[in-house]
């Protein structure tokens, strides 16, 4: 599971680079069906000259928007699915300190989302080390 996880975050970090590069008009969009084709045979190229393959029947093509690991992916950038977020805006107070450390960590996958995160998660992790069994 380390090294699955490992690849998630890796992957999450290329999804987040690829819709900052698609925001500074990097990635190509296509104005039509024909574009679209010209675009995603270039894709298929650039795949096979570096030796990887991809399941077609698996992929999506033409969609201006796409869900992926947890996120949105959008000509805007990405941003959190509603139906992720809403169990964190409804998590219950933590009681004890496993549960709270449990909702750090959930907080922590959203926390490039989220303004002025890092104070609140140091207040939180300050207030951790020291207590004791129950908050």
């Amino acid at each position: 599971m380390v090294a699955l996880r490992g690849e998630i975050d890796a992957l999450s970090k290329q999804v987040e680079r690829l819709s900052r590069d698609q925001s500074k008009n990097r990635f190509r969009r296509s104005k039509n069906e024909a574009e679209l084709k010209t675009h995603v045979r270039a894709v298929f190229q650039k795949l096979q000259h570096y030796g990887l393959t991809i399941n077609t029947s698996k992929c999506v093509f033409g969609v201006s928007e796409i869900s992926f690991l947890g996120h949105l992916v959008t000509q805007q950038g990405t941003k959190p699915l509603p139906d992720k977020v809403e169990p964190i805006l409804n998590y219950p107070k933590p009681k004890t300190i496993k549960e709270l450390q449990r909702f750090l960590g959930i907080w922590n996958f959203f926390r490039r989302f989220l303004p002025n995160v890092a104070q609140h998660q140091i207040a939180l992790s300050e207030f951790l080390k020291g207590t004791r069994k129950k908050l």
